[in-house]
């Protein structure tokens, strides 16, 4: 399940929205719980905040591991932000932010289709990081 919600993300950081939709089909179908899913798009999305601010102070991303306790096992994901940063904005980054915790407060609202909120949500972070809007 992890592994496969990583690669949710790695779709969405192509700008795969057709590859993200597929995948997070997968996550549906073994049905894994729509908080899961969201944690870890809004972790993936964090790593990339903290490796954007990383890249523009010049620190690297061990450094950024340290400061946030990362496990050593999972320091590749704050590498690979970094190299994937270095083609966005920080308003895209800013953008990606707000759209994971605007689903988060309209998944623990309740009042929406859970499964539709997260096909909206990668979509919408697919779209920004194309268009970045």
């Amino acid at each position: 399940v992890e592994a496969s919600v990583y690669n949710l993300s790695k779709m969405i950081i192509a700008k795969n929205i057709k590859g993200a939709l597929r995948v997070l089909d997968d996550l549906f179908f073994m049905n894994v719980a729509t908080g899961v899913i969201l944690y870890n798009l809004t972790a993936s999305v964090l790593d990339l905040a903290r490796a954007k601010s990383a890249v523009n102070n010049g620190i690297k991303a061990e450094e950024i591991a340290a400061d946030f306790s990362y496990p050593k096992n999972v320091v590749f994901r704050l590498t690979n932000a970094q190299r994937n940063v270095r083609y966005l904005s920080d308003r895209q980054i800013d953008l990606m932010l707000k759209k994971v915790l605007d689903c988060g407060k309209k998944l623990k609202s309740g009042t929406s289709d859970e499964k539709v909120l997260l096909e909206r949500l990668v979509v919408d972070l697919t779209v920004t990081l194309q268009k970045g809007v």
